[in-house]
């Protein structure tokens, strides 16, 4: 069973090979605000090599928590060969599902109706900017046809 143990920063490697080519600096500056508030939510995966740790997945998070600051980072440490590190960034990159925008907007209003959350707060609190949250929010409020039939939509293709 893994286990999550903290790293120091420098004793991390970036891999020769990253998936992401170019890199928003906007969303990397947005989870190092989220970083700074909350911490760092997922751990990162990494192996040994030689006497430091090459990051396997989670390159982005790694440089939003140096851009945070912090000294250290959760880690899981695998023995992993070069062969079964690809394959662990390929489904960390391909596999991930993103929230579509329809389920970021409701999400968006149900935390200002249960919680009673401002849009500000919403917005603070996901790091996006209010006008993001706005428009998320719009999205459902305006158009319900839109956020109740959108799966009937998907599945016709």
């Amino acid at each position: 069973m893994s286990q999550v143990k903290y790293i120091n920063l420098g004793d991390l490697n970036l891999p020769d090979f990253e998936a992401h080519k170019q890199i928003d600096e906007k969303q990397i500056s947005e989870i190092s605000e989220s970083i700074k508030d909350i911490g760092v939510l997922e751990p990162i995966i990494v192996r040994k090599v030689n006497s430091q740790f090459e990051i396997v997945a989670g390159c982005i998070r790694y440089r939003a928590t140096k851009l945070a600051g912090l000294k250290s980072i959760p880690c899981i440490v695998m023995s992993l060969n070069d062969s079964q590190a690809e394959i662990i960034k390929l489904h960390e990159n391909v596999k991930r599902i993103n929230l579509d925008h329809v389920d970021q907007g409701n999400t968006f209003i149900m935390l200002r109706d249960k919680f009673g959350m401002t849009e500000d707060a919403i917005s603070a609190s996901v790091g996006k900017s209010t006008p993001y949250v706005s428009q998320h929010i719009s999205l459902i409020t305006q158009d319900s046809e839109l956020a109740a039939g959108r799966y009937n939509l998907l599945s016709s293709f």
